[in-house]
């Protein structure tokens, strides 16, 4: 729908449940009396979406730092679609341990990340995005426990709606 006549001919309405409502509120530092209009709701959706992005920072450095992982791997065993030596240390990148919590997943402080060979000595296209993911981890690494959870409570909650 185009809002070309906007103010003129057309008008938009916003329905929202009472806690939503509130949240804006809260917000844009407003109170009950206050009438909500579409600046209002804008700046609480812009909210809530760099919150979201905050809560699952960690999370996209993690899949980030397995992407470096899987691409060293790719790089180090270039023949193993016809080696079984490189075969097997590729499927080695590429395997994860079962039951593992989502600490261990998602958490972007456990021993795995770190525990994997540092790409940036054999791979230097990998140095600055490496070193950016790390400088990422370490500014996140200081808000990132009340952040933590959250972000964890949301996969996990991705994780039954798959199932």
């Amino acid at each position: 729908m185009r809002l070309r006549q906007l103010a003129t001919t057309q008008s938009v309405c916003f329905f929202a449940f009472p806690e939503t409502h509130q949240s804006i509120l809260d917000v844009c530092g407003r109170n009950g009396d206050h009438k909500v209009d579409s600046s209002h709701v804008v700046r609480w959706l812009l909210e809530q979406t760099c919150r979201t992005n905050e809560q699952l920072q960690n999370l996209y450095i993690s899949q980030s730092t397995d992407f470096c992982n899987r691409i060293v791997a790719e790089w180090e065993n270039a023949a193993f679609l016809f080696d079984a030596q490189d075969r097997s240390a590729f499927v080695k990148v590429l395997r994860h341990p079962e039951q593992q919590t989502l600490e261990q997943l998602h958490g972007g402080r456990t021993e795995n990340v770190h525990s994997t060979s540092s790409p940036t000595t054999m791979f230097p296209q990998l140095e600055a995005f490496r070193n950016k993911l790390n400088q990422l981890r370490l500014s996140t690494s200081q808000t990132a426990d009340n952040l933590h959870s959250s972000a964890l409570e949301e996969v996990e909650q991705e994780r039954e709606a798959e199932f």
